[in-house]
């Protein structure tokens, strides 16, 4: 890789400027918005990735970790926050699993868990193999090879040469990952521990009030 398609060490540096100059509510601009220092980190680990390979990728891994609370461990819709006495509290304050007892008490009854949401990189999901494939049907199915007898596989390789494909197309994803300073996200959780159901008194007001219980899942 040159100058001539990307200055990738320019841009990791920049990226680890921005981190060192912004606070944790700032918004970052860019061709498309970094909303969080946590994305910024993960940009700037891509491009540290580009420029000096695997190695430095790995020694520049973010935390992407964060405490979330829902009515059940399914789905969680409050977080992600920076401990779990905070997560608690932004759960009590949304009134989350509400529920009256025998006695009549109303309670908040929801389960916590420290969740990880790590960013997407497009070449973790290419498929050589499956790539062929899908080469030789499209050829298949075109005018390309309509002679009677021209019946393929037409893309014959050794599992060697697949290899080196794979790892071609992923080198190629990153770079152009980087050069757009892509980032691509899901909602579902890449890691989760420390799960919890958690019993509330109802909060009446704005005093802060302990857990009534707590219990430790799986």
């Amino acid at each position: 890789m040159t100058n001539e398609t990307i200055d990738t060490a320019a841009l990791a540096k920049r990226a680890i400027e921005i981190l060192e100059a912004v606070d944790d509510a700032a918004v970052i601009e860019r061709q498309a918005i970094v909303q969080t220092v946590a994305e910024a980190s993960a940009l700037a680990a891509l491009l540290r990735g580009v420029v000096d390979g695997p190695k430095a990728e790995a020694a520049s891994n973010q935390n992407y970790w964060g405490w979330w609370a829902g009515q059940d461990e399914e789905v969680c819709t409050i977080g992600p926050c920076g401990s779990r006495d905070e997560v608690i509290a932004a759960a009590r304050g949304e009134r989350l699993g509400e529920w009256q007892d025998d006695d009549g008490r109303w309670k908040l009854s929801f389960h916590i868990c420290e969740a990880e949401q790590r960013p997407l990189r497009l070449s973790d999901w290419i498929d050589a193999e499956r790539m062929l494939e899908r080469a030789e049907e499209d050829l298949s199915e075109s005018d390309r090879v309509g002679c009677d007898g021209d019946d393929g596989p037409w893309f014959e390789t050794t599992k060697e040469q697949v290899g080196d494909l794979e790892k071609r197309i992923a080198a190629a994803c990153d770079e152009w990952q980087a050069t757009h300073r892509l980032l691509f996200r899901c909602i579902t959780f890449s890691a989760s521990q420390n799960h919890e159901h958690v019993v509330c008194s109802y909060p009446l007001d704005d005093a802060p009030s302990p857990p009534l219980s707590t219990t430790k899942e799986g």
